[in-house]
């Protein structure tokens, strides 16, 4: 079973993990690596509530 979860980890990240690499080489490819950042939550630190005030809130409206 663990052998099976494995491999299944291993082919649902391959394809995005080349995009990202492939991407990060070419120019304005850091844009790509902040979104995965981003999107996982994958900076050490604590993003502070300011750091987004350029983005509206949709559910306060």
């Amino acid at each position: 079973m663990e052998t099976l979860a494995l491999s299944l980890s291993r082919k649902l990240y391959h394809d995005p993990l080349t995009f990202l690499k492939r991407r990060s080489q070419e120019e304005g490819g850091e844009r790509f690596l902040d979104l995965a950042r981003r999107m996982f939550n994958l900076d050490e630190d604590a993003v502070p509530p300011e750091a987004h005030l350029d983005r509206k809130n949709t559910l306060e409206d």
